[in-house]
């Protein structure tokens, strides 16, 4: 979490998942592997929930932003994988896996919860 004022809206929304699971009252974590995983949500020893956050999913982050979320998966299988931006919505399969993530945006997500 930062504390100081940013025009970065990446950061932003990163901050306000952050905010979002303290709030539930989730023990969270993150993953620095060879590739970033931004938020872990932790139930006991268990990793339940693996979720990175982006502006804008494209082409060129792609790879990036699943290539986190794949890594944590592959240590933790059971780990359900969520993919944050500001506005998209979508369902994607994950580079070597059968598996699949939802793409949603930020605002759906903190309204769900």
């Amino acid at each position: 979490m930062a504390f100081q004022f940013s025009h970065d809206l990446g950061k932003q929304l990163e901050n306000l998942v952050f905010v979002a699971l303290r709030r539930q009252g989730k023990p969270v974590s993150f993953s620095r592997g060879k590739r970033e995983c931004d938020f872990l949500v932790v139930e006991g020893t268990n990793i339940i929930q693996a979720i990175q956050v982006c502006t804008t999913l494209n082409a060129a982050n792609q790879e990036r932003e699943l290539g986190g979320l794949t890594e944590v998966l592959a240590q933790h299988p059971q780990t359900a994988p969520l993919l944050l931006t500001a506005n998209q919505r979508k369902t994607l399969k994950l580079p070597g896996s059968d598996r699949k993530v939802n793409v949603m945006p930020v605002w759906r997500w903190v309204l769900d919860e």
